[in-house]
């Protein structure tokens, strides 16, 4: 069994042979020679080839509090197209995830004086809120002095990344711009389509039915 350790840092792997539980991994730990204010984070992948990680409680996969909380080791100064992905972070962390990307920068354009007085309310309303704070302390350090180095982590993520593999191994384009593989306007939302194009086909008792299942059963 291999189990990756992979640094809150630029990423550094270490593969390791014959780690068999949770004990092994904290004996291995203990025996490699730690950088002050560095810690490692303990890894797995699955059946699938999904690297995720061991900790249940302070990891990049945790909940949006203990995201907020971690930053990369190592920094890098932001470039141009740098500080677009960051705002990219900033509107995904606020809950414009559906947004095209330039969308996404213009929106954090149109709002940067609130981001600039750290305007509470403006943090409240934000579907992530812990993240989009730690957002907004790491972007006025870069507006205020560009060459500040940065540590943060921009989170993206897959549009069901199985039907992406599918779409793009079988090439087909209408599938692609579903899950976003294929060039589009705006972030398609390939699960409300699909459950769109089901409800079309039921009658209306079921549309009923499935709607009283899905917003008073469960």
């Amino acid at each position: 069994m291999k189990l990756p350790l992979i640094s809150i840092g630029p990423f550094v792997k270490h593969s390791i042979e014959g780690l068999e539980n949770i004990y092994d991994s904290v004996n291995y730990l203990s025996s490699v020679p730690l950088i002050p204010n560095h810690f490692y984070l303990p890894c797995f992948g699955d059946f699938r080839g999904i690297i995720s990680s061991s900790s249940s409680i302070l990891s990049y996969q945790g909940r949006d509090f203990n995201r907020s909380l971690i930053h990369l080791q190592f920094s890098e100064t932001l470039t141009p197209n740098g500080l677009d992905w960051l705002k990219i972070h900033g509107a995904n962390c606020y809950g414009l995830d559906k947004l095209s990307r330039e969308d996404k920068i213009s929106e954090v354009d149109n709002n940067l004086h609130l981001i600039k007085s750290v305007n509470l309310d403006f943090i409240r309303s934000s579907e992530f809120t812990g993240q989009f704070y730690a957002f907004i302390s790491d972007i006025n350090a870069a507006l205020d002095s560009p060459t500040t180095p940065n540590h943060s982590i921009v989170f993206l993520d897959a549009t069901c990344s199985g039907v992406q593999h599918l779409a793009a191994l079988l090439g087909n384009s209408t599938l692609g711009p579903l899950v976003n593989v294929s060039p589009s306007d705006k972030v398609q939302d390939f699960y409300l389509c699909t459950s769109v194009y089901l409800v079309s086909l039921l009658s209306p008792l079921r549309v009923y039915i499935f709607l009283l299942y899905v917003f008073v059963l469960v």
